[in-house]
């Protein structure tokens, strides 16, 4: 349904958003040492997979796809963060 996809991706670009306004300016040193902003960004990333899962185009997101301009990023996330 268009209405669905339009909120889903609404929540895609917003927590896209958020994302970035967390981690401007931020060092790596910092970011690895912040535990509740790397929480915090491990959940707006699950957000943008389960919205992106559920678009009617069968989109796939992946943190290593969002994130591949940051490996280091990206490892801290695969390599620190907290299972489920």
């Amino acid at each position: 349904m268009p209405n669905e996809d339009d909120a889903r991706l609404k929540h895609i670009v917003d927590a896209a958003k958020e994302i970035e306004q967390f981690l401007t300016n931020k060092m790596e040193a910092q970011f690895r040492g912040d535990r509740l902003l790397l929480l915090g960004i491990q959940k707006l990333i699950e957000i943008i997979g389960e919205a992106a899962n559920q678009h009617a185009c069968g989109m796939r997101c992946h943190r290593s796809a969002l994130l591949i301009r940051s490996p280091a990023l990206t490892d801290t996330l695969r390599h620190e963060a907290p299972s489920h």
